[in-house]
This record gives C-alpha cells, sequence and structure tokens, in this order.
C-alpha cells in the first residue's frame, strides 16, 4: 500500500480494518469488496510502509459512482463480510473505515451487530495469538 498514492488516508489511525470497494470494470458495475488489516511493516527505523493484509473478500454487482458518494456506510457493506469486519473490530479493538479510491470517500465503520453476536464476541480471549472462548461465563475457557 502506498500511501503517496492515497494521501486522503494520510490521519487514520494504524493498525486498523479497511473495507475496500473497487471497481472490477466498466461495465455493469462489478466491484469487488476487499477487506484487510492495515499495519506499519517496521523492517527498519526509516520506513513509512503500510501493508495491507486481506481477509476477505466478496464481489459482484455493485454500486454506480453516484450511489457510492450517495449511500451510507451500512448500506455499502456486503452483508458477509460486514459482519465479519464488524466482529473483528470488537474482537481485537481496532477502528474500521469504508474506503472507496475511486471517489476518495473513506468513512468509520460503527459497530452495530446484534446483542446475542456482541455476547458472543465477548467470550472470545486472545492470548499470545491463540483464541479462546468460553461457552458459559464462569466455566472456564476452551482453545479454539
Amino acid at each position: 500500500m502506498d500511501t503517496k498514492e492515497e494521501p486522503y488516508l494520510d490521519g487514520l489511525p494504524i493498525p486498523r480494518i479497511e473495507m475496500r470497494i473497487e471497481k472490477l470494470n466498466d461495465g455493469r458495475h462489478q466491484m469487488q469488496w476487499i477487506y484487510g488489516l492495515v499495519y506499519k511493516h517496521l523492517t527498519d527505523a526509516e520506513s513509512d510502509t503500510l501493508l495491507f493484509i486481506p481477509i476477505g473478500l466478496t464481489s459482484g454487482t455493485g454500486y454506480s459512482q453516484e450511489e457510492l458518494k450517495r449511500w451510507t456506510v451500512d448500506n455499502l457493506l456486503p452483508f458477509r463480510d460486514g459482519t465479519h469486519i464488524q466482529t473483528e473490530m470488537k474482537i481485537f479493538n481496532m477502528r474500521a473505515f469504508l474506503v472507496i479510491p475511486e471517489i476518495q470517500r473513506v468513512e468509520e465503520i460503527h459497530y452495530k451487530l446484534s446483542e446475542a453476536t456482541t455476547n458472543l464476541v465477548n467470550n472470545i480471549l486472545i492470548i499470545k495469538g491463540r483464541m479462546f472462548f468460553e461457552t458459559n461465563p464462569g466455566s472456564g475457557y476452551i482453545k479454539l
């Protein structure tokens, strides 16, 4: 990810989660929604290199340029990956952003999942990169 080509992303937090909407061709609004983790690659002290590590991909018929400008973030997120990104925001305690490079639109994604999903996510514990899940409060965690 070259931030010199996308100066409109300056000032966003690092690390973060992004959902990027990109056109596939000029035909019938074919698009892909790619979401991933953005973090600073620490190869040396002078490096400002940001990496985008893809986590999920959805493709299909999308929206016109006018719809991309006008519609809310909730309307633009694909169902499955939109739910995944919100879950990972909560688990990893990171902010997430919708990015549409074609029109240089950047908006924060806000956590809006159901109470049942929130309770499920709250029962996940991450220790040294390993996930554990507590089925019932106080019952202890099991390794996932």
